[in-house]
């Protein structure tokens, strides 16, 4: 066995250890081995490829979490609201996009928000997890949707206080982030 694919999500790190130790334990140390993972586009196949070492490094065995704790669950559902996002546009990627690209962006997150795509997305994530909870999901959404209102909100800056050209200037919080990254 020279190559192995792996298709679809990982269960574990044991498993998927299990799975690409099969080429190794038929002896093609001297020709290499080649590994790959093909994943679904799930929270949890982000998880796994974010978290690579994880799968491959014995002594960094993932804690385990009891996935019916509601309240680990929302944040999980919070996280993957922002993979989703993260996936569908390049908001998170504010280092020189313009002004009007940036608040492009803040209007496709409110679509997404309001959109069916991501409950179906969140529903799926739950479901991983023998977990569905619509209240749950729900409620995801709306803090989400406080959390980017809370980043479009206008912000009072004063630009060289104390100095002889101070002034105030009003932006949104996502713009003064921008700004700062670019500076």
């Amino acid at each position: 066995i020279k190559e192995i694919i792996q298709y679809g999500d990982i269960r574990s790190p044991t498993s998927y250890k299990q799975k690409a130790g099969r080429g190794a334990r038929e002896g093609n140390d001297e020709d290499g081995l080649f590994v790959m993972s093909v994943i679904h586009n799930t929270p949890q196949g982000h998880s796994r490829f974010k978290h690579f070492k994880r799968l491959v490094d014995p002594s960094l065995d993932p804690i385990k979490l009891n996935t019916t704790n509601p309240f680990i669950i929302k944040s999980q559902c919070f996280c993957s609201v922002f993979d989703f996002i993260a996936m569908t546009t390049n908001i998170f990627k504010i280092e020189n996009l313009s002004e009007i690209t940036i608040n492009k962006n803040f209007k496709k997150v409110e679509q997404i928000l309001q959109s069916n795509e991501l409950e179906y997305y969140l529903e799926q994530f739950t479901k991983l997890h023998s977990s569905f909870n619509q209240k749950i999901i729900a409620e995801t959404i709306e803090e989400s949707k406080k959390f980017f209102k809370e980043l479009s909100k206008q912000i009072e800056l004063e630009i060289n206080p104390g100095g002889s050209s101070a002034k105030k200037i009003k932006m949104p919080l996502h713009k003064w982030f921008s700004d700062k990254i670019n500076d």
